[in-house]
């Protein structure tokens, strides 16, 4: 995610990895050019239904993050009923002193209340339950992990559903 060259993105696929963390249409275009196979995960919250259909219908894309009710509702028109989509409910806690090099607490994410409506919705709609968070970059502190963890914890069962993955 850090560096989207060609060079490094074709290393990166030529030694084994597959699974790629995207934040655009244009980052999903150099992702396939070097691993025409790998899965996308398109964790930025914010995408136009344009930008949902490109990445769903054109590239494969079948994980997007989620951290409002509308945005849940216009990846669902775009996709329909596709049982195999991941929707990642993206949470943020409120802020505690930074231990990142750049804090990411504000700029995304649904506080637990309501990314445990968000989750609901999404086990509702029948697509695949995922939590997520961003604790900011190049964090310095294991114990915001662990916060986040029990968040995550705390948001599934709160919510009753069971979730398929943690990112």
């Amino acid at each position: 995610k850090c560096n989207s060259t060609a060079p490094l993105l074709q290393t990166l696929a030529a030694v084994g990895l597959h699974a790629f963390d995207v934040a655009s249409v244009r980052e999903i275009e150099l992702v396939r050019a070097a691993d025409p196979g790998a899965v996308l995960h398109y964790h930025n919250p914010v995408k136009s239904r344009r930008e949902i259909a490109d990445a769903y219908g054109k590239y494969g894309c079948r994980r997007f993050a989620v951290d409002c009710r509308e945005e849940v509702a216009k990846i669902a028109d775009v996709v329909g009923n596709d049982l195999a989509v991941e929707l990642a409910v993206r949470f943020v806690l409120p802020r505690e002193r930074t231990s990142s090099a750049h804090d990411f607490s504000t700029k995304f994410g649904a506080p637990e209340h309501i990314a445990i409506e968000l989750l609901q919705d999404v086990s509702r709609r029948s697509f695949v339950p995922v939590l997520t968070f961003h604790p900011g970059s190049q964090s310095r502190d294991p114990a915001v992990y662990v916060r986040h963890i029990e968040a995550a914890h705390r948001i599934a069962k709160a919510a009753g559903v069971t979730v398929t993955r943690l990112n």
